[in-house]
């Protein structure tokens, strides 16, 4: 959800990489431009680094909120991964 404006966006996302340490998740916006992030599973401070991509911010509040909720939806993903023992494939979420 867009800060301010209330708007819901979707985004593909894939998830490229899983090991004990860390997972990495590519997030595709519009127009070829994606964010690419990673969570360090064993760093409780700040988990989650961006490794690389595009993000527009002219508007630093909202790029800061959006990104929040992205890994606020990974979070869930990965909680749902391991709640139900998925070790390859992915959780699909209604």
């Amino acid at each position: 959800m867009i800060f301010g404006t209330g708007k819901t966006f979707r985004f593909l996302v894939e998830h490229y990489y899983s090991s004990d340490q860390v997972e990495r998740f590519k997030v595709f916006g519009k127009e070829e431009r994606f964010v690419a992030m990673e969570k360090r599973l064993q760093v409780h401070k700040q988990p989650w680094k961006i490794i690389e991509g595009d993000i527009d911010t002219t508007n630093v509040e909202v790029a800061a909120v959006a990104i929040m909720n992205i890994q606020d939806a990974l979070d869930d993903y990965l909680k749902a991964k391991k709640l139900n023992n998925y070790t390859n494939g992915y959780v699909k979420f209604n």
